[in-house]
């Protein structure tokens, strides 16, 4: 998801507008798949106990509800009271998903009470990483397991007619995640951690088209308003930007593509 941990100088409103244009999001083909591939890399078994880390608004733990079935337990936690409550309404009829207030940084759960954790597109905007991993970790029972998923935003490739007004607005973009480059460290954050790196792998999401159910139509409209609200573009400019993208679409010149990394590990047990 896009958490709710930004660069304190640049945050989100995290209203329930905001909440609705993410429910979007995460209803693209190209979300979808990432979350049907993130299911793959937790590898659940029947009746496990897992923690979702900045989950809301609770997509993929519906979709890991039926996995784990009644004889499980998911913990929803997340910091915004928008996106928990878009996550209750979601998840209100599956009686073994429960939502929490509560940052990756301090979860509100006891010492080894999970099987698995998983948390996508949040590490990457949380202020200190390594206390989350910490966390992490310590919510886990010795050789628990956990799938983290973020963006290296050096990944974009985004085609456009202004490369330097794409660059400025990517840029301004970078300073609301606590550390778009994560993935480049955290391999070896997450050894020092505690934690045995099993596998990495990348989730690719390309898109040669540019209409509402692609994950950059959205994306597009976040970061030129964001570029607008910090200052960084003028209105004219934000809107000349995505005028480009949509006649792109219409000479069927648009691509877009991103990658995001997946890091499966365990909780390392010490003999």
């Amino acid at each position: 998801m896009i958490p709710t941990q930004a660069n304190p100088t640049e945050t989100f409103q995290f209203d329930a507008a905001l909440a609705a244009r993410l429910s979007a999001v995460y209803m693209t083909p190209d979300v979808v798949e990432q979350r049907s591939r993130t299911l793959t890399a937790l590898s659940l078994k029947r009746g496990e106990k897992l923690i979702d880390i900045g989950g809301a608004p609770g997509y993929l733990a519906l979709d890991m509800a039926p996995i784990v079935g009644s004889g499980g337990r998911i913990v929803v936690v997340d910091v915004a009271e928008s996106m928990l409550a878009a996550a209750r309404k979601a998840c209100a009829e599956c009686a073994w998903i429960e939502v929490r207030q509560g940052d990756a940084q301090h979860l509100p759960n006891a010492d080894g009470e999970f099987d698995v954790a998983v948390a996508t597109q949040v590490f990457e905007f949380v202020p200190d990483v390594d206390a989350a991993l910490a966390e992490a970790h310590r919510v886990l029972r010795p050789g628990g397991r956990l799938v983290l998923l973020d963006t290296d935003s050096d990944s974009i490739v985004w085609a456009s007619s202004d490369p330097s007004m794409t660059a400025r607005l990517l840029a301004a973009w970078d300073r609301h995640h606590a550390d778009p480059h994560l993935p480049r460290t955290l391999a070896s954050r997450l050894r020092r951690a505690g934690f045995d790196v099993d596998v990495v792998s990348v989730i690719p999401i390309v898109n040669t088209t540019y209409d509402e159910n692609t994950l950059s139509f959205h994306l597009s409209k976040q970061i030129a308003e964001h570029g607008v609200k910090t200052e960084t573009v003028a209105p004219h400019d934000a809107s000349g930007w995505l005028q480009d993208l949509e006649e792109r679409q219409r000479s069927r010149t648009y691509f877009f593509s991103l990658n995001r990394y997946v890091f499966a590990a365990h909780a390392a047990v010490i003999d």
